[in-house]
């Protein structure tokens, strides 16, 4: 006879909860017997959120460290201009917005920052430049020289600074080259070559300056030492043309982007360093 009172489905939920019941109470006595086990790992946690935090913060700073060196190292090649070691001395909050400028659509940011601040208080960064070049053997010869031109430029004939400043570089890279062992007849005609001699060498990747040298010999690639016929029209811009000035195809090459970029050139090689005498070439 049918019992209007059974509920099938009653019965297996009642069934079901008494047979699962030993494995509830020792599912709880294991929570309870790991308790201090969980409260260990839970101050554990605690006291190493700090110290992850700090890693994960370290990983996303070295990441966006190296974006950084990519966006700045575009905005050099680009712009054309380079590190020096005087330069290396401002403040890098002002660098890095020229860089951000540069990024965001302002092409002269990374040439107006340069020439504020070597222009800034009288020239006195290109002054402590020129001053400290004579501390290096290989400058001593060419002080005078720099001076003169350091005095032209703060009087704005840069007609005459800028084919001094020229000469420099070029005296100083050929007492490397001879020094050091790598000076042939084909550098007599070849200014460039010897110069870039003197980066490779005096600027390995253990330098400093060695990540602005690839800035620096793009830049003489592209415009300082190009031969000027190739050149083209570029020739009639503002830029510098180690030919182009010395063997007077520019009259107009007096300018003071020009100036400045005669003056890093050398300012850049005021790191080399004479060998000593007794491993000289």
């Amino acid at each position: 006879m049918h019992n209007p009172d059974y509920d099938p489905y009653r019965d297996f939920i009642e069934k079901l909860q008494k047979d699962m019941q030993p494995y509830i109470e020792a599912q709880a006595r294991l929570l309870e017997a790991y308790a201090p086990t969980f409260e260990a790992m839970n101050h554990l946690l605690v006291r190493l959120g700090p110290v992850l935090q700090k890693q994960i913060m370290h990983v996303e700073w070295v990441v966006r460290a190296q974006q950084r060196k990519e966006e700045e190292k575009v905005a050099m090649l680009e712009s054309g201009w380079w590190y020096t070691p005087s330069l290396l001395t401002i403040d890098f909050r002002i660098t890095d917005n020229a860089v951000d400028q540069y990024g965001q659509g302002d092409k002269e940011a990374i040439g107006r920052m340069v020439e504020t601040e070597y222009q800034r208080d009288g020239c006195a960064l290109l002054e402590q430049a020129v001053l400290a070049w004579g501390k290096n053997a290989l400058f001593a010869p060419w002080l005078p020289h720099a001076k003169a031109a350091l005095a032209a430029h703060r009087r704005k004939e840069y007609e005459l600074s800028v084919p001094v400043f020229l000469i420099i570089s070029e005296g100083v890279a050929t007492a490397f080259c001879k020094a050091n062992g790598v000076y042939d007849d084909q550098d007599i005609s070849s200014a460039g070559k010897k110069i870039k001699k003197a980066l490779d060498i005096g600027y390995d990747s253990g330098h400093d300056l060695a990540f602005s040298a690839e800035f620096l010999k793009s830049a003489m690639n592209t415009t300082i030492y190009k031969n000027t016929d190739a050149l083209k029209e570029r020739l009639n811009h503002d830029i510098l043309n180690r030919h182009a000035v010395l063997h007077g195809v520019k009259p107009g090459y007096g300018t003071p982007r020009s100036s400045l970029q005669a003056f890093m050139l050398a300012d850049f090689l005021s790191e080399l360093a004479q060998p000593p005498e007794k491993d000289r070439k």
